[in-house]
């Protein structure tokens, strides 16, 4: 649900990004009157909710990165011996 909710807001910030004419700069007026060129709000917006789902992809091992931590993990844990000795019992 949370990757999901992530993925929404972030069709619908590129929506709006996209019906704002996709420019990458916009014009940002400060309180003083001065105008500068900044980073479009909308596009940030996008960047950041593409880095969460990214994360949460990795999390989840949907990534490859995130499957080849999640195997090594699973080498990694150590065995108890009276858990083999009981494996090997065949009842």
């Amino acid at each position: 649900d949370t990757l999901a909710g992530i993925m929404e807001e972030r069709d619908k910030a590129q929506d709006s990004y996209q019906k704002t004419g996709s420019q990458p700069v916009v014009t940002f007026t400060n309180k003083q009157g001065a105008k500068n060129l900044v980073k479009n709000p909308m596009l940030v917006m996008v960047s950041e909710l593409n880095a969460q789902a990214l994360a949460y992809w990795r999390d989840l091992g949907l990534t490859p990165a995130g499957l080849k931590k999640i195997n090594d993990d699973m080498l990694k844990e150590k065995k108890s011996g009276m858990g083999e000795l009981l494996k090997g019992l065949e009842l």
